[in-house]
Formats: C-alpha cells, structure tokens, sequence
C-alpha cells in the first residue's frame, strides 16, 4: 500500500521558466495572459506596451510617394521637351539657310538686269 499512496502524490512542479513561484503568482499570469488574448480577439490590436510604435499614416505616406514620382516624371518630359523644342529650332534655321533668296522679277527686269534663272 505504501506504493499505492506514493503513485497518487502529485510530482513536483517542474523547474521550467514558466513554472517557478507560487501558484497564486502563475494563476495571475494565465488571467493576464487570457485578457490580452481576448482583447486581442475582439479587435482590439495587440496589446500596449511601453514601447509601442509610432502609428503611421499610410494613405500620407502614399500621397507623398506618388507627388514625388509624378514630380520626376514631370521633370524628365520638362526636359524632353526642352531638347526637343532645341531640336525643333535647330532644324528651323537649317531649312531658312537652305532656302534661296527671293528674287524680284520685276524689279530686276526694269533695271535691266540679267535673272539667275534666265542664264
């Protein structure tokens, strides 16, 4: 019988982290543990700590990023246009150098003189 009672006795709590002090302490623990569980559950975020992050503005943050793309898209067709513009001049002055000068029939032939396309 003397093995009958000593296979009944409860074993001692195991030396794990999780288990040392007394049972009022660890029962404290599982009841704050349980809260912030069901706190969470019902939507309430994961629980505050004293070093909680900074809430951040995400539809901000976006508005910011896209300004700043839309910025250098806007610089790079700005410049674009500047090179083409420059382009466009150059070839302007291209074709009116090209160009012949106008002759005027009429006055050269009163004067008497001879055209370059009558030669």
């Amino acid at each position: 019988m003397a093995e009958q009672q000593t296979e009944h006795e409860q074993p001692a709590a195991p030396d794990e982290p999780g288990h040392d002090g007394t049972d009022d302490e660890r029962l404290s623990r599982i009841e704050t543990t349980l809260a912030e569980v069901i706190e969470f559950l019902k939507g309430g975020g994961p629980p505050a700590t004293a070093e909680a992050e900074p809430e951040r503005d995400i539809k901000a943050e976006m508005r910011e990023a896209i300004r700043e793309v839309q910025a250098a898209d806007k610089a790079k067709a700005d410049k674009a246009q500047a090179a083409q513009s420059v382009q466009d001049q150059i070839g302007e002055l291209r074709a009116a150098i090209e160009r012949q000068p106008r002759e005027y029939k009429k006055a050269t032939r009163r004067m008497g003189w001879v055209l370059e396309s009558e030669q």
